[in-house]
């Protein structure tokens, strides 16, 4: 294990971890076996109200033993923006995107005919979120807050998907201490070889918030 936190300015900070690990047996022939992980993550303050992050992060296990020759790698970069002006009092801002690598290989035994065969998988996914919370007019108890935004995920290799998630939610005060929370939520998933997996729901929450 290894890692290191470095801040070359004041507005700049860097981190990364380090694992490294070598093993003679495992339970499950999909365990990590003899692999290696690095995550490393940087944030800049661009201005007071302007923030970006960035992660990069990747494992990489194999299994020599025999009987398994299973390789195994996950990679993924990430970047988020955050914008909050006057702390986030009247709007703020997320958005973030990743970009994803998957690629999974083992042998085995085909039952039928027990003969070596290969099972493979690979997933190259975009991945996005992002939220804008707003801070709605309101000369009475307190200020509404409304948020828009949503998720999506989208992949192709093995098995191509997609999936989406907008979101609406509103949060009025009532009272010192009484919100009431109104949300709505939509789902979507569908994938290009297995339609009959594909499914689109509509998720609506209601209920009031209580805090001392």
């Amino acid at each position: 294990l290894a890692g290191f936190t470095w801040r070359p300015a004041a507005k700049l900070s860097l981190f990364m971890d380090f694992e490294k690990a070598v093993s003679d047996g495992s339970y499950f022939r999909t365990s990590l076996y003899d692999y290696s992980k690095l995550s490393t993550r940087a944030r800049y303050q661009v201005l007071s109200s302007v923030a970006l992050a960035a992660n990069f992060s990747v494992l990489d296990n194999d299994n020599p033993a025999a009987g398994s020759t299973y390789n195994f790698e996950n990679r993924n970069n990430s970047l988020t923006v955050f914008w909050t002006p006057s702390g986030g009092k009247r709007v703020s801002v997320t958005a973030d995107y990743t970009r994803s690598t998957l690629v999974s290989e083992i042998s085995y035994l085909v039952p039928q005919t027990l003969q070596p065969g290969r099972s493979y998988y690979a997933e190259r996914a975009h991945t996005g979120t992002a939220v804008v919370d707003l801070a709605l007019p309101n000369p009475g108890a307190g200020a509404p807050r409304l948020t828009l935004g949503g998720s999506l995920f989208v992949s192709s290799g093995t098995r191509p998907a997609e999936y989406y998630q907008p979101l609406v939610r509103l949060l009025a005060p009532l009272h010192k201490r009484v919100s009431l929370l109104g949300e709505w939520r939509w789902y979507g998933f569908g994938e290009t070889s297995y339609g009959y997996e594909a499914f689109r729901t509509h998720h609506f929450i209601a209920g009031l918030r209580f805090s001392i």
